[in-house]
């Protein structure tokens, strides 16, 4: 019976995803545990290959679910709890001897991880056991993956591991020219440029519009996690400039903390400002579709996928970042450097006069360069490169 099992359930894959805290996103739940840009962009990859065919699997964390289950075409393996292990010693036992065991009994050609972390470097140890068969492609999640410092990464032994990952990998994916630079100064590594896909658009006519934000002169939309370097409290600066706008925000913390506390009780006191937690993607749509732009106050980003879903809905985006210099190329909405800035950027006229061109211009971007589309014709080119 074992043997049997084993064929049928562990069948050859063309691309196995490692995405730890994937669950929540891919299982469709109403409140994911984990919320993210790198976990929405592994699981819209893993459906726009798995909806062109491809054979996919994604490993990730024990939520409780069934150590072995298919959503959508999509083979998804659990590995081992967050919370499993005694402190010291899990970063070795259930961590990384988990991660390997589950790599290892997956079949697959293809082996990719996102973000800088000791997943990286477990991943890649698993996947050369395995052999000439199977290749690994490591994906850097942002600005600060490609820096040799690894500001994001507090402990030596992590560090180490992701370097390892790195160096073992057999090829390397940034999602600008400005991470492909800083990984090749620091690191002395190549890597090819690719923005994964986002298929919320194409989502959005199975999902409800249930957003009713009243009647405000402009609705300003935030989405993301709410922790210091995204900088949510500058959104109390702009609604207190702008009383007739009404600031829509949605996300959470990953773990509450002082800072996520101290800024969701002053947000509270503002009559202009809307705190929605956690939302299921098939719920997002709405919000995209009633505000009049997305607002980026991080101090920095990789590349959110929130402004591919923001542009793929022909809505402006105003931020603080702007990754590959896509806002600005295209004019699809404004940069600013300061609170100040933004202040000026979001003003009644600035938006009055240029809102309308700057719709257009996002619809045009996204069309252009990150439809589905063209990024899994893009995401193809570097299998066959690999290979």
């Amino acid at each position: 019976m074992g043997a049997q099992r084993s064929q049928s359930i562990y069948r050859e894959f063309d691309v196995c995803i490692v995405g730890l805290k994937c669950w929540g996103f891919v299982s469709g739940a109403s409140h994911p545990r984990f919320i993210g840009g790198i976990e929405t962009d592994l699981v819209t990859l893993a459906r726009t290959l798995a909806a062109a065919g491809k054979r996919v699997a994604l490993i990730v964390y024990d939520e409780g679910q069934p150590e072995v289950t298919t959503i959508n075409g999509i083979t998804v393996f659990s590995s081992f709890s967050p919370d499993a292990g005694l402190p010291g010693l899990r970063f070795l036992f259930p961590r990384g001897s988990a991660l390997i065991r589950a790599v290892r009994r997956v079949n697959a050609t293809h082996f990719i991880q996102m973000g800088a972390g000791v997943e990286s470097g477990w991943t890649a140890l698993a996947v050369k056991s395995l052999g000439k068969r199977s290749r690994f492609i490591f994906f850097a999640g942002g600005d600060r993956d490609c820096l040799a410092v690894l500001p994001a990464i507090p402990q030596l032994r992590e560090r180490l591991l992701y370097r390892l990952g790195l160096r073992l990998a057999d090829h390397v994916v940034t999602q600008t020219t400005r991470q492909s630079d800083l990984l090749k100064q620091e690191f002395g590594i190549e890597s090819s440029i690719l923005r994964l896909p986002n298929s919320l658009q194409q989502e959005a006519s199975t999902m409800p519009n249930e957003v009713d934000t009243g009647g405000a002169a402009r609705k300003v939309l935030w989405v993301g996690r709410i922790d210091r370097n995204k900088r949510p409290h500058w959104l109390l600066e702009l609604a207190e400039t702008y009383p007739n706008y009404q600031f829509e925000v949605v996300g959470e913390a990953n773990s509450e903390d002082n800072y996520s506390a101290d800024f969701k009780a002053a947000a509270l006191k503002a009559d202009n400002i809307v705190l929605h937690g956690k939302i299921a993607r098939r719920n997002l749509a709405g919000f995209y579709t009633t505000a009049d732009l997305l607002c980026c106050t991080s101090e920095f980003e990789g590349f959110p996928a929130t402004f591919l879903e923001a542009w793929s809905f022909g809505l402006p985006t105003i931020s603080t970042v702007d990754p590959g210099d896509n806002i600005t190329r295209f004019g699809a909405g404004a940069t600013a450097q300061s609170l100040d800035e933004l202040r000026d950027a979001i003003a009644p006229e600035n938006l009055d006069l240029n809102i309308d061109r700057w719709s257009e211009s996002a619809r045009r971007l996204y069309s252009e360069e990150f439809s589905p589309e063209t990024c899994l014709e893009r995401f193809n080119q570097v299998l066959r490169k690999v290979a």
